[in-house]
């Protein structure tokens, strides 16, 4: 029986993640950073998926070696085929060309205290559009597109904070880019965290929009961009929840990916039990 470590040995840039899985360079594209990861599961079905968005068939291809035909050989398994995501892409596109250029004087960006940096705003003209949050008018359009440009679909935000997505199948990899100068690229998870990123370093920034989002988001940015530019994830620090959940996952993306996650430090002894993300801090500072 092919051994996992038998599979890594024929892979580049091997990282392993405990002794059951491993990132390495897909062997399906000329990845010049880890995106591929190999998983064993306890049954012995080996998990293979690249994070820049190779398809399957060609990783197994590439891997090669693989004879599905004896029995005694481990198999790659494939997941389960790929929800069709038209209708959803259809729907962002649509509220994106209806969207106007939301104003700074929106209450959610007064409220966090940043710009809209490009995002959308749905007016009182579409008060009555269906949308997957209580449409009352004024509600902010953030598109997520993957790292060729391509949207996937739309993160709508109320006045009042609250959030949701088109309804239907969610891409893994989609982002908003705020661009910046420089080659240095922050990796965060909302908006309001990324605008004020780039409001105090001018640096560009890659919104994954939650903690789901960095690895994939940072796996195919990391391939195809990773020997251009310098990548950072600032983590939300969950430090009141269990495990830390969002600075647990971008710890997880950063060593994936062979880059730096760190985290906001609030210096008030007054920090909120809710005080987690970098804007909670800059609005803090200036509270």
């Amino acid at each position: 029986m092919i051994s996992l470590e038998q599979i890594a040995s024929r892979c580049d840039k091997v990282r392993w993640n405990g002794k059951d899985s491993f990132l390495a360079c897909c062997v399906a594209h000329n990845d010049r950073n880890p995106s591929m990861s190999v998983t064993a599961a306890p049954n012995g079905t080996l998990l293979a998926h690249c994070h820049a968005g190779c398809p399957q068939d060609a990783v197994i291809e590439a891997l090669g070696f693989f004879d599905r035909r004896d029995d005694h050989i481990p198999s790659i398994r494939k997941s389960a085929p790929a929800p069709d995501t038209s209708v959803t892409e259809a729907k962002a596109k649509l509220a994106t060309q209806l969207a106007t250029a939301a104003p700074d004087s929106h209450p959610y960006l007064v409220k966090k205290k940043v710009k809209p940096h490009g995002i959308g705003v749905l007016g009182e003209l579409y008060k009555d559009l269906p949308l997957p949050v209580r449409n009352k008018g004024n509600v902010l359009v953030v598109p997520m597109r993957d790292v060729d440009g391509k949207i996937l679909s739309c993160q709508f935000i109320t006045e009042d904070g609250r959030k949701a997505y088109i309804a239907g199948p969610k891409r893994k990899g989609g982002f908003y880019c705020i661009r910046g100068e420089g080659k240095r690229v922050w990796i965060c998870e909302g908006f309001a965290t990324g605008a004020s990123l780039h409001q105090d370093t001018g640096d560009s920034v890659l919104i994954a929009f939650d903690t789901g989002g960095l690895l994939p988001v940072t796996g195919s940015v990391t391939a195809k961009y990773g020997s251009e530019l310098e990548f950072i994830i600032m983590a939300d620090d969950d430090w009141k929840s269990d495990g830390n959940p969002g600075f647990t996952a971008a710890r997880e993306a950063a060593s994936a990916t062979g880059i730096r996650a760190v985290r906001p430090v609030f210096y008030s002894r007054q920090r909120g039990d809710k005080d987690t993300d970098y804007n909670d801090m800059v609005v803090h500072r200036h509270a």
